[in-house]
């Protein structure tokens, strides 16, 4: 039955009783539109959208200029308790810089030091602490913002220096 083979594939949309292509696809090709609205079809029905689904339905209802819809889906995405590791601070950090281009200073920063507290992944908390050093920027906190440029600066060159040693 239809709705089994939705519920089984995890990431599909359904549109005149049909499986399609699903929320992740939608979104690797740039039809952000349909991701979003495959999204909520999904969401308005019996089905559970997987964590694939809410994070594609996230960048898609950003890259549309739908910070509100990206939030819900990223809120819902970082509500998982199974989703740890890399790909939750990557998600996090995607949401920080996304209030950060909201002009949401305050959450951007809050989001961005929780993952880099939480992240041992060099790289990755080197682009969290350009966040919270945008932040302080815009802001007016030069001197702090200037330290958090030099900490994201310093990480980045050992990860560099870590990567380059393979």
């Amino acid at each position: 039955d239809q709705q089994s083979r939705l519920s089984n594939a995890g990431s599909g949309s359904v549109q005149n009783g049909a499986l399609q292509t699903s929320i992740v696809e939608q979104t690797e090709r740039g039809d952000h539109l349909q991701a979003v609205v495959s999204y909520d079809q999904i969401e308005h029905s019996d089905l559970q959208a997987s964590l694939s689904d809410r994070l594609s339905a996230a960048k898609s209802a950003w890259a549309l200029g739908l910070p509100v819809r990206a939030r819900l889906a990223w809120d819902q995405a970082l509500d998982d308790p199974k989703f740890q590791g890399a790909e939750r601070t990557r998600a996090q950090l995607g949401r920080a810089i996304m209030e950060l281009q909201e002009r949401n200073f305050e959450e951007a920063r809050s989001i961005a030091e929780r993952a880099a507290a939480d992240t041992g992944i060099p790289g990755i908390r080197a682009q969290l602490q350009l966040v919270i050093a945008e932040r302080l920027r815009e802001q007016g906190a030069m001197n702090l913002a200037t330290d958090y440029y030099k900490k994201a600066r310093e990480k980045k060159k050992k990860n560099v220096a870590n990567e380059a040693g393979f």
